[in-house]
């Protein structure tokens, strides 16, 4: 009878071999089958190895922890893998319930990550969830100035007038620096845009687009212009918006 270790051993080199032929789904098979027990540093590394090449983010999370205690990933590097398993999960999610399970999982440090918190937001306008998005939005925005705060803002799908009225209280506080302020002038203007204030909205783009003519900044202009059945001239803009250097 074969013992244990010799058994993990056997499993551990056909685990092995069938990750050098390109079947990770074969090796992960060998090392389901080794009890956790028996389970040290190189198993895990031909885990996240077999992970990685089934591109399972869910598992690749979720072994994280281990992967980290056995120095197969830096602190960094699990916050990275965190990052793009919640935004998995926000782009998977269906309905209210779900984004409740996914603010509650989240990391502390993903709760004041400026760009997934950003995404957060505005999948909860996207659903139709106003009253939560704004009550999240107003309190980060009261903390946090950041540029990339202000850069997810640039993108969300929808406006909140609360959330204008914070940005253009910012702009007013400091009416010399706000001219400069792309990302600032950026989330204004996206707000503008989404609540149907297109002429205030054109204002700030067209600011923007004095500093930086970059390919997002020509299609909200020819956004503006389509919402004002100004076609001609928004078609000129979308050409632009595909043209530009930065796309």
């Amino acid at each position: 009878q074969i013992s244990s270790d010799a058994q993990v051993a056997a499993n551990i080199v056909r685990a092995r071999c069938n990750l050098r032929i390109d079947n990770p789904k074969a090796a992960l098979e060998y090392l389901d089958s080794i009890k956790e027990s028996f389970r040290n540093k190189l198993i895990y590394k031909l885990y996240y190895e077999c992970y990685k090449r089934t591109y399972d983010i869910d598992k690749i999370y979720e072994s994280s922890a281990m992967l980290t205690k056995y120095r197969l990933i830096t602190e960094q590097d699990a916050l990275n893998i965190a990052h793009q398993y919640f935004t998995h999960q926000l782009k998977n999610a269906k309905n209210y319930e779900d984004m409740q399970k996914i603010y509650k999982d989240l990391p502390r440090k993903l709760k004041r990550e400026p760009d997934l918190i950003g995404s957060y937001i505005d999948k909860l306008l996207m659903l139709g969830e106003t009253g939560r998005a704004k009550e999240l939005a107003v309190d980060i925005l009261k903390k946090d100035e950041s540029p990339a705060f202000l850069e997810a803002i640039s993108k969300w799908s929808k406006g909140i007038p609360e959330v204008l009225e914070l940005l253009k209280k910012k702009e007013s506080d400091n009416i010399i620096s706000a001219q400069v302020n792309v990302p600032l002038l950026k989330a204004i203007g996206n707000m503008e845009l989404q609540m149907g204030l297109l002429n205030d909205a054109m204002e700030n783009y067209s600011k923007v687009l004095d500093m930086t003519k970059t390919s997002d900044i020509y299609y909200k202009i020819a956004q503006i212009l389509t919402q004002q059945q100004n076609y001609a001239e928004a078609t000129t803009y979308f050409t632009k918006a595909a043209l530009a250097s930065d796309k």
